[in-house]
């Protein structure tokens, strides 16, 4: 059966692509990546190709590339959404749509917004030719069915990174021994972080010794310069933003640096640096209001609530939390469960 993927060119990139080649290699892969050529850390670079923008898909040599499919999967559905609302409806009947988030929540609301506006038309408009819908956690086809009624086909399937790159969490360890409680805040400098709106719920929260880092390595340059001001203004020479992107094992050491991660988005975002900060035995903070709150206690890891960050300041983990947090069968179970998710969608009639 041939899949093609068509993703565009993102730090996830690489990892996804690897996830179907390793796992998955019973089947025929392409992967259309939308994006100048890079040279990614993959394992083999058979059947990849990049296209500088989406409207390219329109190219006679690629529209006959996508008649050949047996299926397609889009993951992201960010700007290819205005090519794949009118490429042919043969090609859009074996597409399915893998959601990351960003890409329909931000129509939960348009305003006056008529480029907002339009895209959410042509969001509805790609999401009624498709074939199917692919979340990334539970709870998520009913917030799009909020903003999107449909009773399309839906699939629940996590965005998983390479398995050669699969981490070993015991083996980081902070590297401080002192009294001070480091905080690491959000994910990234995109606005759904909500950083200001989580700096003014915990500054009157915070124990006497803290750092407060924020991650804005990546993300909408304007936002990452209003965090950084609003952060310095309010918390000082406590406030530490990371701005440099790390390799990932310096990241991972990071976090394994900090006592908490506070993470205020009202939708699925960030889910990598919740679940390595959990993983890692770490205290962990967000919205009990949100699919990623019901994601993680279904699995039965211990998280703490915004609320309770209010009411009673921080409370870091137990040694017994943290060792119900940090059992491996917790992480090899849901790496087999992935997988059997993703065979359903792989395998799934068109």
């Amino acid at each position: 059966m041939k899949i093609i993927h068509i993703i565009p060119k993102e730090k996830f990139t690489a990892g996804y692509i690897d996830y179907f080649k390793i796992n998955f290699p019973q089947y025929d892969h392409v992967f259309i990546v939308i994006g100048d050529y890079t040279e990614f850390d993959i394992v083999n670079r058979e059947n990849i190709k990049f296209l500088v923008n989406d409207s390219e898909l329109k190219k006679k040599n690629n529209l006959t590339l996508l008649e050949s499919a047996d299926k397609i999967i889009i993951s992201g559905l960010f700007h290819v959404k205005y090519t794949f609302a009118f490429l042919p409806r043969h090609i859009q009947k074996k597409t399915f749509i893998h959601f990351w988030g960003a890409d329909y929540s931000s129509y939960n609301s348009c305003g006056a917004s008529l480029k907002k506006y339009l895209g959410k038309e042509i969001t509805r408009r790609c999401i009624n030719k498709c074939a199917g819908i692919i979340n990334l956690i539970d709870g998520e086809y009913e917030e799009i069915c909020a903003i999107f009624p449909n009773d399309k086909l839906h699939f629940v399937a996590p965005m998983l990174g390479s398995p050669r790159k699969r981490q070993d969490f015991s083996k980081f360890h902070s590297q401080y021994d002192d009294d001070i409680i480091r905080i690491t805040l959000g994910n990234s400098a995109t606005s759904t972080n909500r950083h200001l709106d989580a700096f003014e719920y915990i500054k009157d929260c915070l124990p006497a010794n803290y750092i407060l880092s924020c991650p804005l390595s990546y993300g909408d340059n304007a936002y990452r310069t209003e965090v950084i001001e609003k952060g310095n203004e309010i918390f000082g020479s406590h406030f530490v933003p990371i701005t440099e992107f790390m390799p990932m094992d310096d990241y991972i050491q990071h976090l394994a640096n900090c006592d908490v991660g506070v993470y205020f988005s009202t939708r699925q975002q960030g889910m990598g640096n919740i679940t390595k900060m959990l993983d890692l035995g770490k205290t962990v903070y967000i919205l009990d209001n949100t699919s990623m709150w019901d994601f993680f206690k279904e699995r039965g890891y211990i998280l703490r609530t915004m609320k309770e960050f209010k009411l009673e300041g921080i409370r870091l983990l137990t040694p017994e939390e943290k060792t119900i947090n940090t059992h491996p069968d917790r992480i090899n179970n849901y790496l087999r469960k992935a997988i059997e998710l993703w065979k359903e969608v792989l395998e799934a009639k068109v």
